[in-house]
This record gives C-alpha cells, structure tokens and sequence, in this order.
C-alpha cells in the first residue's frame, strides 16, 4: 500500500430515520441514527498490517432540499489503542486546530422517487469532504438502500482514495513516528482510511 495515501473506505453507513417516503423523497428531510451508523477506517502499518478503527461521535442530516451533512468529530478517533487515539487527535489530525471533519452533497431527488418499489438503487453521488481545513471534491458511489417505510442506509460500494498532501497532513504522518523515536514507543505508522 502506498504511504502517501489517505485511503479512506469512506463506507457511509447512516441509517436516516425519516417520514415515509413521499413523492418527494427529501419533503420532510431525514436524520442520521448515530447510535446505528458507523464511520469506520482502515490503516496499514509497516506496509503489511491493517487495522480497523473508527469514529465514535457522528452527526448528520438531509434537508428538505436534497443538502446532505454529515459531521465526525475527530476527537472521538477509536484505535483501540489510548496512546495511538492521543497521536491521532494531537499530532495527525490536530484536533485542536481542526476539530471536525464534514462530507457534504446535494442529492438529486429524481432518481430516489423509485426507491419504494425498487428498494435499493445506486447512485453516483459528488461530495465535498472538508478535513484539516482543506476542501477537496469526490464522487463516491453509493447504495441507497429503503431498510423500511422510515429508514434508509446509504454506503459507499468502493474504497475512496484520499492523497494525504491534498489535505495538508504529510506531516501529521510523521509527526507520531518522530514522537515514538524520541520516547521509545513501540512502531506504529498509521493511516487512517475513513470509511464513511
């Protein structure tokens, strides 16, 4: 796996509670559930290791309007591993310069309103992801899935590559390396690889 690389598998798993669905899907707007969705990432580290991690804290909606939101909190980074939440928060996503990361879309109504009888459609959908302060344009392909008549999923099929450089986080890479030379912790190279 190529170091330089973000590679998020932005798997954006949100279940929106909402209204039944409608002529117009967003006329009432929906609702992420956090408690049943999941921001998770993956990272390799030396090159041959990969780990699962994810976000704890998530918020999102889509308005009337079609504008979708979903906000993490980059504070709520879980590795499993309290030293390597600490590096992540401080040293490669510097949390308190940048305390959030946030996605956002337009999504167009037209080709959700067979959502009800086909029950699962996917979509070509551009998002914005604003990270570290740097806004940088994606398409991520999406399923839209109808779970019942109040809740939809939508997850991204395919792993979304992110170039570290984009956002500005080269050195929050290393920064975690140069502390654990200085104060003997053992190795660890991570890069986190959202799923959203």
């Amino acid at each position: 796996m190529v170091r330089q690389f973000l590679q998020p598998l932005l798997v954006l798993m949100f279940l929106f509670a909402r209204p039944l669905f409608a002529a117009d899907p967003f006329e009432h707007g929906w609702q992420l559930d956090p408690a049943a969705s999941a921001i998770t990432f993956l990272s390799v580290k030396k090159d041959t290791v990969a780990e699962t991690s994810q976000f704890a804290a998530i918020s999102g909606q889509i308005t009337q309007s079609g504008v979708a939101q979903l906000v993490v909190a980059l504070d709520s980074v879980d590795t499993k591993i309290d030293l390597r939440n600490v590096r992540m928060r401080f040293l490669f996503f510097e949390t308190f310069a940048h305390p959030e990361a946030t996605v956002t879309a337009v999504i167009d109504p037209v080709p959700l309103q067979d959502l009800p009888s086909l029950r699962r459609k996917v979509i070509a959908l551009p998002v914005t992801l604003n990270l570290h302060g740097v806004d940088v344009e994606l398409v991520a392909e999406v399923a839209v899935t109808l779970l019942s008549n109040d809740r939809i999923n939508i997850s991204t099929l395919n792993p979304v590559i992110l170039q570290l450089k984009d956002f500005n986080l080269m050195e929050g890479r290393e920064k975690p390396a140069r502390g654990r030379k200085r104060h003997h912790y053992p190795a660890w190279d991570r890069q986190p690889e959202p799923h959203f």
